[in-house]
């Protein structure tokens, strides 16, 4: 049994001689299966399965195996903005330096809350000048919090 191809030897050689899984293939490579995840920002949101590969985006638990150590690296604390951690370590800092200098640090309670508007009430009393009592006050105000 022989089997009858139409066409040059060359279209021959192509169709039976070659393996067409590797540069030939990869110019059909042109659709885009991820896509930009909201969670994350990497391209890694599968567009089919609505689902991200780096982060697990749209479950609540972030995506995150024992296996990959450093996967698990590059989403650690501290690889990111770290906004609310700055401000906490910031105060810490700001705190322990007042400490050891010995400045007396004013908690704010009820009380100091009420002793600051009744030395505002007392300003307004004294003071004619709306200016003059608005500086004043913002003066206090700041001076205290410090």
């Amino acid at each position: 049994y022989q089997r009858r191809v139409h066409g040059t030897l060359s279209e021959c050689l192509f169709f039976f001689g070659h393996m067409t899984k590797g540069t030939s293939s990869f110019g059909k490579h042109n659709g885009r299966t991820h896509t930009l995840c909201k969670r994350c920002g990497l391209r890694a949101f599968h567009r089919q399965k609505k689902r991200c590969a780096s982060c697990g985006f749209p479950s609540a638990k972030l995506r995150r195996w024992n296996w990959s150590e450093k996967a698990k690296r590059r989403h650690k604390i501290g690889t990111g903005r770290m906004r609310h951690l700055t401000k906490v370590f910031n105060g810490m800092r700001r705190r322990a330096l007042q400490d050891r200098a010995g400045v007396h640090r004013r908690v704010k309670t009820k009380s100091n809350r009420k002793m600051l508007a009744r030395r505002r009430a007392t300003i307004t009393k004294k003071c004619s000048s709306k200016v003059f009592l608005r500086t004043l006050v913002i003066r206090h105000v700041h001076s205290s919090c410090t």
